[in-house]
């Protein structure tokens, strides 16, 4: 199976519907992501489904981030830029040992939830990169994940 169309008008779905199905590419629908890699309703995503990119960008548009959805172990992504939209982000969201890099667009700290990952999932070189500005608030509002923060200036 590598790609699914939903037919129009779903309301709800379990977080990581498609978790278990490794040739996934694509999604269509109206639940699905302009570029097909993410299933959203009501602005939050319940489910990734590419486990072939190594990067992925989160559509602006999208507020919150479901429990463990970059948590696939099959997934290959080791970057994720988090839009800067997205203001809610679900326990261990990110809690895969291939993932390296997050960068997030926001000057605000997300919510989270509880966890954004497991430490003893996650490779100690993992980096939270934040906008140079937003680095202090990132840290005060996440202090258990302060060592993993560090300032970036966006290219335009």
């Amino acid at each position: 199976l590598t790609a699914v169309t939903f037919p129009d008008g779903i309301t709800a779905v379990v977080y990581g519907l498609l978790n278990n199905c490794p040739n996934m590419q694509s999604v269509v629908g109206d639940i699905a992501t302009e570029d097909g890699k993410c299933i959203v309703i009501g602005n939050t995503i319940f489910d990734f489904v590419d486990t072939k990119l190594t990067s992925y960008t989160i559509p602006e548009g999208v507020t919150a981030i479901g429990d463990e959805i970059f948590a696939q172990f099959s997934i290959s992504l080791t970057t994720i830029t988090v839009a800067e939209s997205v203001n809610t982000i679900g326990d261990n969201a990110f809690n895969n040992a291939n993932i390296k890099e997050i960068y997030f667009k926001s000057t605000t700290p997300a919510t989270k939830k509880n966890a954004l990952f497991n430490f003893y999932v996650v490779d100690e070189n993992l980096k939270y990169y934040v906008p140079t500005e937003a680095v202090d608030a990132y840290k005060s509002a996440w202090s258990d994940y302060a060592s993993f923060i560090e300032g970036y200036v966006e290219q335009h």
